[in-house]
């Protein structure tokens, strides 16, 4: 006795493969559409950024008042930051300067306690680990022979945080703009 085997019709089988078809088009349309909203606030965070430290961030660097700036038996920088324009600063990233102008790539971000206000000034200690050499290797006369290789210098990127004019919430953008400052003999110990 044969028996028949039967499969799906195939109409059931069109049905079966249009519902799939919508079902992972709705997917991938889902996906699609939360990466797409996640790079547009990523571009617009980091182009408001851009135009509000053009715009609203400008600070200037001196030793602190009474402190030498750059003691070189604990490796660390004290300065003071004053405030020039209205954005507020949270953190700042501090880097040495090197007599040839090169910059270390190695950055100390320093971690305000209070954020620096528009137009206000605060004071900053900086620790550089032996990565960067001593900074013994110092010398602040940038036209000196032998000042090859050695520390000159310091310079801050400010880093901000701001919410957006469409409300979003933008984290740790660091400001392309450095500012620096040339050390003095008196400025070390």
């Amino acid at each position: 006795m044969a028996t028949k085997k039967r499969g799906i019709s195939p109409l059931i089988a069109s049905v079966l493969l249009i519902g799939f078809t919508i079902v992972l088009a709705a997917l991938v349309f889902r996906w699609g559409g939360q990466l797409f909203n996640k790079t547009t606030q990523d571009t617009g965070c980091a182009s408001e950024g851009s135009i509000r430290c053009s715009q609203s961030v400008k600070v200037s660097l001196s030793p602190s008042t009474g402190i030498t700036m750059l003691d070189t038996a604990s490796d660390t920088i004290t300065l003071s930051i004053l405030s020039e324009a209205d954005q507020a600063i949270d953190d700042v990233k501090v880097r040495l300067t090197k007599c040839s102008g090169e910059t270390i790539v190695a950055d100390t971000v320093v971690l305000l306690t209070d954020p620096l206000p528009g137009y206000g000034s605060t004071k900053v200690t900086a620790t550089f680990s032996s990565g960067v050499g001593a900074l013994t290797d110092y010398d602040p006369v940038s036209t000196n022979a032998n000042c090859q290789g050695k520390y000159s210098g310091v310079g801050i990127l400010p880093v901000i945080n701001f919410i957006t004019s469409d409300g979003k919430q933008c984290n740790t953008q660091v400001c392309g703009t450095e500012y620096k400052y040339q050390f003095l003999e008196a400025d070390v110990s």
